[in-house]
Formats: C-alpha cells, sequence, structure tokens
C-alpha cells in the first residue's frame, strides 16, 4: 500500500527511517554535550577572573566563550529539526538507541541548567562590584570637593601684574 505524497508518515515509515536520522541527531547530541562541557569549565575561569577583579582576563574568556557559544548554536540549528522528528516519534518499546538519545537530551539539558544558573550568579557578582566601583568612585569625587573646599582659595584679582608698567 502505498502513501499519499502529503500525508503524515506511519509509524512504520518512521520506525524504517529511525536509525539513519536517530544516529544523526545523538551525534548532534554528542556534540552539543562536548561544547557544553567546555562553556562550563571556561565558567570556572571566569568565575576566578571576576573574583580576581581582572577585567582583561574575563574579556579573554568571555571571547573564547563567543566562540564556543557559535558553535553550539551551529550545532543547535542543525538539530532543530531532528529534535522536533524525535519529538514527535512514538517509542513504545524500549529501543537501545532510543533510550541512549533520551540519556543524552537529559545530560544536555542538564548541563545547559548548570551553565545558565553559574552565568546568573556571575552577573550578580559582576554587577555588586560594579555597584561597589560606583560607590567608590562617588566617595573619590565627594573626597576631592571636600579637599577643594579647604584648600587654598584663588583670588578673584588679575593673575598677571604688569611690573615694568
Amino acid at each position: 500500500m502505498t502513501q499519499a505524497p502529503n500525508a503524515a508518515p506511519t509509524p512504520e515509515a518512521v520506525a524504517s527511517q529511525l536509525p539513519a536520522w536517530t544516529a544523526r541527531f545523538e551525534r548532534l547530541l554528542h556534540r552539543q554535550i562536548e561544547l557544553c562541557r567546555g562553556l562550563a569549565s571556561l565558567s570556572g575561569r571566569q568565575r576566578e577572573c571576576i573574583d580576581r577583579e581582572d577585567p582583561d582576563a574575563l574579556l579573554a574568556v568571555l571571547s573564547e566563550r563567543q566562540a564556543i557559544i557559535a558553535q553550539l548554536r551551529e550545532a543547535a540549528d542543525e538539530a532543530g529539526p531532528l529534535r522536533e522528528r524525535w519529538s514527535a516519534a512514538r517509542f513504545d518499546s524500549p529501543e537501545a538507541r532510543a533510550t541512549s538519545v533520551r540519556a543524552l537530551i537529559v545530560e544536555l539539558t542538564d548541563l545547559m541548567r548548570e551553565i545558565a544558573e553559574r552565568d546568573a550568579e556571575d552577573r550578580q557578582k559582576l554587577g555588586r562590584a560594579r555597584d561597589e566601583l560606583a560607590t567608590r568612585l562617588a566617595g573619590v569625587a565627594r573626597s576631592r570637593g571636600a579637599l577643594a573646599a579647604y584648600g587654598p582659595k584663588r583670588g578673584g584679582g588679575p593673575r598677571f601684574q604688569d611690573r615694568e608698567g
């Protein structure tokens, strides 16, 4: 029995194509996990830079992160249609590959959640450091103003004299 061109694929048709596209999806999930692990290791270095108040090193780490995020975005874009296909497929039997893909999805989700939580903590830390710096700078400006108030006053008279006259 043949299927109409625009009809939804039958479960048998999906099952027959399952190994090819799930293998590709599985490879993309592994790639995303690898990239997320790289981000996770950079987040430790990022936190050290924030703690040391080393903006140059922090910018270098952020630059490295940006390159990994670009690669992660590419892999996610490529995996998107396969993820939708995976979500639409129904697996009634506990197939080894299906179990493996589900485990990879859980691992990737957990890694992304951990990275997001660390990034949120780092943003808060940077915000507090920015606020402390602003407070210190405001204090310096007030101190300079106070010193100027007690310092020697310049007269309002002429600054230059013609002594030869």
